[in-house]
């Protein structure tokens, strides 16, 4: 009893005293914004690229077409900063003859008043980008704490939920998602959270944010209908909710001007409504690499439970109405060709669909200020927070392109618990954002023991040669796709398995590269970087542990040889069998010849090259892999 009355007389001083704990919070959180601003670098990656052309051309012409100019002060811009990319990335010639980018420019030209500004003081011209990020995302708290003339409960924790959430992980991009998060924010707090709601400031900024990602529209073509209905249907309101909304087309409007089609990723095949798929909507919420459940799993779960509580205990529609809107936005976000593009740990498309689930906590709030509420909340704020935190300081840039700790485990104690996305899985395996059909099969391990794969059909016969079980309902899905995924049976007694136990192993892809045929399996997302030619030759360098497997019928000997060098002058390499020591080298900065003669077991081997020790460099980096060890010709016989 004596506990409970603490949180009572807590939960009391936070309602009596929210308005000044907005504003500590909305303080707090705009410090640590700009300083975040300030000690990190502005990174370019997915479509950034095209963003900073595009501001570049508008800075230099007023206009998105791309001229040599531009692409000159580019270049310069890129030099400056040790960035090492072909500054026409992602432009095509238009029907108007002109060299366009494939994604459209509101973002740039909003962007382009603080670039202008940072360019005339000689500061770095990509940290405009951060700026404004960091700029519109304070801007946009702000005005949700000075619009109603009373502060709740509710505008605290919408606020809190918005600076905690996983948009932070893209504050340092050139690209769009905190200009759409931001606008959808202020739109859904106009529409469904404030006291004096205002449909026609709702649609204006939903419309805004579908400037630079057009399936925002589905947001405003709802508020429309919304805000008619508020206005007791009146023609005159729906006119002027319809010519706000306007705004919306103006994309349209100019990819038809320019490329004859509704959207410039539709004219370079990079869209289409065929790409709509069940698993691309559902991953989007639930995938456990990509998806929202990770990142913000306390808001997920308590937005699906307010719906119930809402509509038959509140007798309140507008939950069910905003999870109709957030399935809208999910189906219209899963056109694009490219589902495993480049992303900061959640997907792209997801950030904007983020206020749509954080306002409903906030309602919460509205309906009670009970302290097992408060509890609650304060519980979803923290996993939120320490989640987002957790990313930000593990900041790499190929995270899309491996395996989180969670999924891993996942796959391995309940294998049929996550069936991701082909895409997601394939790309992740061979640690590429290309085609993956030649490294079929793909194998989760624990150890030595194969728990999840993923094949096509024409694999079949060499899995059933290595003993492997499959079920008739695996058999229908592999052969009705031609792909599909074999499971073992859940095993909760790996709970405890070592994350380094757990590999991902891609067949050897037959493509020219740095692995004998005879490497049957690599698992290329653990430590190997990509190939790259240096001095005449392929090289793979190896971050902590590059791993390879072997399937043989019966014990054999066989002999490894490599070459390989050492980034600095003395670095030890280490060979394991499974956890089983072979052998150690010491290694320098010259390529040389190794040998050695190991002995496999029947069934699936686990190869381990590991350097212990490492010097790793900062986590905060885009590059893929730190180099440590580099590896020449790997051949087994």
């Amino acid at each position: 009893m004596r506990l409970q009355s603490i949180f009572f007389r807590l939960n009391t001083l936070y309602v009596n005293n929210i308005w000044l704990l907005t504003l500590v919070l909305i303080i707090l959180s705009s410090c640590i914004l700009i300083a975040g601003g300030i000690f990190f670098h502005p990174i370019i990656s997915g479509d950034g690229n095209e963003y900073v052309g595009m501001t570049i051309s508008f800075f230099n012409h007023a206009s998105p077409d791309y001229l040599p100019l531009d692409a000159e002060l580019k270049q310069k811009i890129y030099n400056a900063n040790n960035v090492h990319l072909n500054v026409t990335n992602g432009y095509h010639p238009s029907l108007r003859g002109t060299l366009e980018a494939s994604h459209l420019w509101f973002y740039s030209l909003f962007v382009l008043p603080f670039f202008y500004l940072f360019h005339s003081l000689s500061i770095n011209e990509l940290a405009a980008f951060q700026f404004f990020n960091i700029f519109l995302l304070i801007l946009t708290i702000l005005v949700i704490y000075r619009y109603d003339p009373v502060i709740k409960p509710k505008h605290f924790w919408y606020i809190a939920f918005l600076v905690s959430s996983p948009v932070l992980l893209y504050l340092h991009w050139t690209h769009t998602e905190v200009f759409s998060f931001c606008f959808v924010s202020l739109s859904i707090f106009f529409g469904f959270l404030s006291d004096n709601r205002n449909y026609y400031l709702s649609v204006l900024c939903s419309s805004l944010a579908s400037l630079q990602n057009p399936p925002i529209a589905v947001l405003t073509g709802i508020l429309v209908i919304l805000g008619w209905r508020d206005h007791s249907y009146k023609l005159k309101n729906l006119l002027y909710l319809l010519l706000i909304s306007s705004i919306s087309s103006a994309p349209y409007l100019y990819s038809f001007y320019t490329f004859h089609t509704s959207n410039p990723q539709m004219y370079i095949g990079a869209a289409s409504l065929a790409f709509i798929s069940w698993d691309r909507i559902a991953g989007l919420f639930i995938d456990l690499n990509s998806g929202m459940l990770p990142y913000i799993p306390v808001i997920l779960f308590i937005s699906v439970m307010m719906v119930p509580y809402s509509l038959c205990i509140r007798h309140d529609s507008r939950i069910a109405i905003i999870w109709g809107i957030t399935l809208g936005l999910a189906i219209a976000s899963t056109t694009t060709l490219n589902w495993n593009c480049g992303i900061m740990y959640i997907f792209r498309y997801a950030v904007w669909i983020l206020p749509l689930l954080m306002v409903i906590p906030a309602l919460l709030s509205e309906y009670t200020t009970h302290y097992l509420v408060t509890f609650l909340l304060v519980i979803a704020l923290i996993s939120t927070g320490l989640i987002t935190t957790g990313c930000l300081l593990d900041h790499r840039g190929d995270n899309y392109l491996t395996f989180n700790k969670f999924s891993k485990e996942v796959m391995v104690i309940y294998p049929g618990l996550y069936d991701p996305n082909y895409e997601i899985f394939g790309e992740r395996v061979i640690y590429d954002e290309s085609s993956f059909e030649n490294a079929f099969p793909m194998m989760v391990t624990n150890g030595q023991d194969i728990r999840k794969i993923l094949t096509n059909e024409q694999n079949l016969d060499l899995l059933r040669g290595m003993n492997i079980t499959i079920s008739p309902r695996e058999l229908h899905e592999i052969t009705l796709n031609g792909r599909g995924y074999i499971n073992s049976e859940p095993n909760l007694s790996l709970i405890h398995t070592k994350e380094n136990c757990i590999h991902v192993f891609g067949k050897n892809r037959g493509v020219l590269d740095i692995f004998d045929p005879n490497i049957q399996y690599i698992e290329y997302s653990s430590g190997w970087a990509r190939q790259v030619f240096e001095n005449g030759s392929y090289i793979r360098w190896m971050e902590g542990n590059g791993n390879l497997a072997i399937y043989t019928t019966q014990d054999e000997d066989k002999q490894l040889k490599f070459q390989a060098k050492s980034n600095i002058k003395n670095q030890s390499l280490e060979l394991y069998i499974g956890e089983i020591f072979i052998h150690k080298w010491e290694m320098n900065n010259q390529i040389s010849d190794y040998l050695v003669n190991i002995s496999l077991k029947k069934g699936f081997n686990v190869i381990q090259l590991s350097a212990p020790n490492s010097a790793i460099s900062g986590t905060w980096r885009t590059m893929e892999r730190y180099p440590i060890i580099g590896f020449q010709n790997i051949s087994l016989s």
